[in-house]
C-alpha cells in the first residue's frame, strides 16, 4: 500500500476534503495565509497545504492547536455541525439512541442503523 495519497482530489477521502475545504474557508475568512497559520499552529505552510487539499489530517495534539488558530471547535473542524446543530441534535432519545449503537461492536453498527432507518420507515408510514 502506498503512503503517497492520491494525486487528483476526485480519488481522495471525500471526509478530508471537506475537512480541508472547512479549514481553506475559515482561514480565508480570518484573513490568514497558510504561511501565518502553519506559523500559528507550529507547522510548516506545507502541513496546511496538505490538510487544505485532503491530502493528509492533523495529528490530535495538531488538530487541537488548528481549531483554537481558527477560533472554532474541534467538533465544527471535524463535523462542519455548528453549535446549534450540535444543540438541536441531543435530546434525549438520540443520546439515548448513541448510546446504544455505542455499545454495538463496530462491525455490526451499520446493520443496526439499516434497521433503525427500517424501523423509522414503518413508523412514518402509520402516520
Amino acid at each position: 500500500m502506498s503512503k503517497n495519497p492520491p494525486k487528483r482530489i476526485e480519488d481522495r477521502d471525500p471526509k478530508k476534503v471537506a475537512f480541508g475545504i472547512r479549514v481553506r474557508t475559515i482561514r480565508e475568512q480570518k484573513g490568514f495565509t497558510q504561511a501565518d497559520l502553519g506559523r500559528m499552529i507550529g507547522l510548516s505552510e506545507n502541513s496546511v497545504v496538505q490538510y487544505e487539499t485532503g491530502r493528509a489530517v492533523p495529528k490530535s495534539l495538531n488538530f487541537e492547536r488548528l481549531a483554537e488558530a481558527l477560533g472554532v471547535s474541534s467538533r465544527y473542524l471535524l463535523t462542519g455541525d455548528s453549535p446549534e446543530e450540535v444543540a438541536k441534535a441531543q435530546t434525549a432519545p438520540e443520546l439515548r439512541a448513541l448510546e446504544i449503537l455505542r455499545r454495538i461492536p463496530a462491525s455490526q453498527q451499520s446493520a443496526a442503523v439499516d434497521a433503525l432507518q427500517a424501523l423509522a420507515a414503518a413508523i412514518t408510514l402509520k402516520k
